[in-house]
């Protein structure tokens, strides 16, 4: 069933979702699965819908048009500026390249630690000495600097996060 590998795949990638067998939106042309996003109580205003949307695979059908698997969703832009102020975490790792012209691997190791839940931000114009004053200034408690053959360096601004250099390391191997 539809629904059963939808919401199979969204328990496999760990997504916190809320069946609403209640929910009307769409009915008349939505197939399958509608989703809405909602805040998690933040204050964003009167509605706390921030994007929603769902399957509507017979829509250009009925329009007259051929068979076209589809679909589609609206966000309140308004309501996503409001959420991205309150929301967004402060980089909890920085990445630094010491060469400019190495940046498809700083995008690569950026990447693997934001897939593993670690804030990331890459720091990659300017002279390198500029960069990594840029980073002991964003307060991050973890920096790796990185070089095109692989990570040259982990270093931790706090004995708290050396358990985080450790993770972060053995996921760099």
């Amino acid at each position: 069933m539809f629904f059963d590998t939808v919401r199979g795949g969204l328990d496999d990638l760990k997504v916190a979702y809320k069946v609403n067998p209640k929910i009307v939106r769409g009915l008349d042309y939505y197939t399958h699965t509608v989703f809405e996003f909602v805040s998690g109580g933040e204050d964003i205003g009167a509605q706390n819908t921030v994007l929603a949307g769902g399957r509507y695979d017979g829509l250009i059908s009925q329009m007259g048009g051929p068979e076209t698997p589809s679909v589609g969703f609206a966000a309140g832009v308004e309501r996503l500026a409001l959420l991205s102020q309150k929301t967004v975490p402060k980089a909890s790792v920085v990445a630094v390249l010491p060469e400019e012209n190495n940046l498809g691997v700083g995008l690569v190791v950026s990447e693997r630690l934001r897939s593993n839940r670690f804030a990331t931000e890459l720091f990659v114009e300017g002279r390198f000495d500029k960069r990594m004053k840029k980073a002991n200034k964003a307060g991050a408690d973890v920096i790796v600097i990185i070089k095109s053959t692989g990570i040259i360096s982990v270093k931790s601004s706090s004995p708290e996060a050396e358990e985080k250099v450790k993770r972060i390391e053995a996921l760099l191997k």
